[in-house]
């Protein structure tokens, strides 16, 4: 069964939702929205990581975030994932009782991996190359999906060695970060790979920039066709988790196809 992850982003510049949620009353609306909706996870983010977005200081992400958690956990007993890379972050969600971090840069911050291994969350190691600054080049590679999980396992590892349960990891090859639109297609395409590993497998594709180039008119809210088709297709190669900004019209979409699938 595939978990529907819905993206709250509290932040006034992420690309598509940028401004409409990060708001205390704005943010319990969606939540709320979510939940009617079919949300299976609720996906916290405080700092935008679109291209040519700016790294947030930890006192302002701590910030944003003081300002809805609290009130999000008295709403709802939805898990609550928390997207962040930052260890002081991390150390404050897991206080408030999230049940998942979600974090773009695999645990590689300085700490971060001890916050982990010395709580009972589970944990999204998402691929990225590089660093946190340099996250949207695009260094190319040989072969893009052996890469990412050669990656991805090498770090689940390091996990499993510090003290982190296998049945706590979930793994996330990163869309649309350091990859080109054709080494997302790539990854896309070869996503069965991957799923056929020990581990759960996230994928976030929710109308990013390369599901754009399909179309004529390349702005994000144009991508709700392409979104969904992506996520269908990861559905039916056997990724876990599902995260998107359109999770009533994504429920619905892997709700037929698990219909059709049972006969």
């Amino acid at each position: 069964m595939v978990s529907v992850v819905g993206i709250l982003n509290v932040t006034p510049d992420s690309f598509y939702d940028g401004g409409r949620f990060n708001k205390k009353d704005t943010a319990i609306k969606q939540v709320y929205d979510m939940i009617e909706d079919g949300v299976d996870i609720i996906d916290i983010g405080c700092e935008s990581t679109r291209p040519e977005s700016k790294p947030l200081s930890v006192e302002e992400e701590l910030s944003r975030l003081k300002a809805v958690l609290p009130a999000i956990r008295k709403v709802t007993d939805k898990p609550i994932s928390i997207d962040t890379y930052k260890p002081e972050i991390m150390n404050y969600a897991i206080a408030e009782g999230v049940d998942m971090i979600n974090d773009i840069f695999a645990l590689r911050a300085e700490g971060a991996l001890s916050v982990i291994a010395n709580s009972s969350v589970k944990v999204c190691l998402m691929h990225l190359n590089d660093s946190i600054e340099n996250m949207h080049d695009k260094p190319g590679y040989k072969h893009i999906s052996q890469t990412v999980f050669d990656f991805l396992k090498k770090q689940a590892k390091l996990c499993i060695e510090s003290g982190i349960e296998k049945e706590r990891i979930v793994l996330d090859p990163g869309f649309g970060f350091s990859k080109t639109p054709e080494e997302n297609f790539q990854l896309l395409r070869e996503i069965s790979m991957m799923c056929e590993s020990d581990f759960p497998i996230y994928v976030g594709m929710s109308r990013k920039r390369f599901i754009g180039t399909i179309s004529q008119n390349d702005g994000p809210d144009c991508r709700l066709a392409g979104s969904l088709a992506a996520a269908v297709w990861a559905c039916q190669q056997g990724v876990s988790f599902i995260r998107t900004h359109d999770v009533r019209e994504t429920v619905e979409a892997l709700r037929f196809i698990q219909i059709m699938e049972k006969g």
